[in-house]
């Protein structure tokens, strides 16, 4: 059985970080649950292409999916990364499903219906 194309980009993406090729930083961020705990969190770094740590970062958020504490993780270190007036950064993440949402592959309106992403 062929394999579809979003599922083809996904394990075709490599899972490690590597400097931005197009912008300056790099945003790497990661969220994690236990199975079947309240306890959910979230955290990122930042590094310059010439593997200069600048900072780093934590959160924690409310249980859901681990694809939405994903994108609440992602979304946290976007706007930290802001605070401090870096802007010309890649995100980069190991949720393959996110990639896929942020890629086109799939639908987003999960996200939409969830009030994790604006429908403007």
């Amino acid at each position: 059985m062929p394999k579809s194309k979003a599922d083809q980009a996904a394990r075709d993406w490599v899972l490690k970080w590597k400097p931005a090729i197009d912008q300056e930083f790099t945003l790497n961020v990661d969220g994690s649950t236990k199975n079947n705990s309240k306890q959910v969190w979230g955290g990122g770094v930042i590094c310059s292409n010439s593997v200069e740590w600048l900072g780093g970062f934590a959160c924690r958020t409310m249980p859901t999916n681990i694809e939405e504490i994903e994108v609440k993780t992602i979304r946290i270190g976007i706007q930290w990364a802001w605070e401090r007036a870096v802007r010309d950064h890649e995100v980069q993440s190991d949720a393959a499903e996110v990639y896929k949402w942020v890629k086109g592959l799939t639908s987003l309106s999960g996200m939409v219906n969830h009030g994790l992403f604006s429908q403007e």
